[in-house]
């Protein structure tokens, strides 16, 4: 299941739900990607457009409520961080600095690459992140 059809049948469930919250930062997300697919010129965008689309939103989220913090706006902050979990829950989780360790060093015993091959390994890796 593509992660657009995820967020759109999330959104059916808390519209259901009466969850007005969840609602609200469901539609501004697939808002958000309606206006990045127009920009792309494509009429829907891949798991990965979408996932950099959610990265770009969290990231407004945690400037935001880093900017309503300074000027004590508690209210404010509560309801960007509702939006930033919900944004979240849609983002791969990041890689520990030892997983990533890791697969780079099977990734290398694999391919057999070395400072001539990086082009090798750095295809590889792409290969398995984006599959995360």
């Amino acid at each position: 299941m593509s992660l657009l059809v995820k967020i759109n049948d999330n959104l059916k469930n808390a519209m259901k739900a009466h969850d007005k919250e969840t609602v609200s930062v469901l539609r501004l997300l697939i808002s958000a990607f309606k206006y990045e697919a127009i920009n792309a010129k494509k009429d829907e965008l891949s798991d990965v457009e979408v996932i950099s689309v959610l990265q770009k939103q969290a990231k407004q989220r945690k400037d935001s409520i880093e900017s309503y913090e300074k000027a004590n706006r508690v209210d404010l902050v509560e309801k960007e961080q509702f939006e930033l979990n919900v944004i979240e829950s849609y983002l791969p989780k990041p890689l520990s600095d030892e997983d990533l360790t890791i697969m780079i060093n099977e990734i290398i015993v694999e391919t057999g690459a070395n400072s001539k091959k990086r082009d090798t390994l750095m295809r590889e890796w792409m290969i398995i992140y984006q599959s995360l």
